[in-house]
């Protein structure tokens, strides 16, 4: 869980340095909100993050609990899943 709030980044300067920005988001797992005329509408978040997110829309709207594995919390295999797949272990 985040303890920290996200990382705020003007267009103007995302454009510039957008590279940058991917390789933050990547490497530190921290989304960057992206700031266009004081509105922050849009995050930069990792790949995994926005799967894992898309899924559990998907579950939601289908009717199920996604987070709950026969009666039970299931945020300790999410996390022991996503490790897996960073560490390659």
């Amino acid at each position: 869980m985040r303890t920290s709030s996200p990382h705020v980044v003007r267009i103007t300067h995302l454009r510039d340095c957008l590279g940058i920005a991917y390789q933050h988001v990547v490497q530190n797992d921290e989304p960057i909100i992206v700031q266009r005329y004081n509105r922050q509408d849009v995050a930069l978040v990792p790949l995994w993050e926005w799967e894992f997110l898309k899924g559990i829309e998907a579950a939601i709207r289908a009717g199920q609990r996604p987070w709950e594995q026969d009666g039970k919390r299931d945020t300790e295999t999410h996390a022991d899943n996503r490790a897996t797949r960073i560490l390659g272990a």
